[in-house]
């Protein structure tokens, strides 16, 4: 069975759509999949350059570190739970804030390490409050104020009713860690 010219060319050209669409559909694969490895490998890049600043920065780091490690030795040590208790009072007293509650919460140990913590409650004005967050960054050893609650008191909005948790972070023998 011969074809005509016109089947011959029906032929050829069904034959031509069926591969330029097996290639459009091998080839549309192929990119997605060269869309996700660039991706990636923009991905990559961007984390190598970030590993690499931060490979760059040590000894900005280690510089940072010595300094905290030497300013530590001049900080407030507590070697005990009232230790701590009695600078709170004493950096209250001094702002102006009147510290009503101490209720203080249990010890964690972490290696060499430990957390001294308390929660206080306090009613303070906001210039006061302010001096006292500030005296605690500045003047004691490690103290962290991990969360602060604020309300006006009712009766006077002036004055503002508080609960402050602190942590303060010693060697595990008692000293201010350093």
């Amino acid at each position: 069975m011969t074809l005509n010219q016109r089947e011959q060319i029906l032929v050829s050209a069904v034959a031509g759509l069926v591969v330029l669409f097996a290639t459009y559909l091998a080839g549309a694969a192929l990119a997605e999949r060269w869309r996700e490895q660039s991706r990636k490998i923009v991905s990559r890049q961007r984390e190598l350059a970030s590993m690499q600043a931060a490979i760059r920065s040590r000894p900005q780091w280690l510089a940072q570190t010595e300094q905290l490690r030497q300013g530590l030795h001049r900080q407030q040590r507590f070697e005990q739970m009232s230790d701590l208790l009695k600078q709170l009072e004493d950096i209250g007293k001094t702002a102006g804030v009147v510290i009503s509650a101490r209720r203080p919460l249990p010890l964690v140990e972490h290696g060499d390490y430990r957390e001294l913590a308390v929660q206080c409650s306090f009613e303070a004005g906001i210039q006061s409050l302010v001096q006292f967050l500030f005296a605690l960054q500045t003047e004691t050893g490690l103290i962290t104020v991990e969360q602060l609650q604020l309300a006006p008191r009712p009766d006077n909005i002036s004055i503002l009713r508080g609960d402050i948790q602190l942590r303060a972070l010693t060697e595990r023998g008692g000293k201010a860690a350093s």
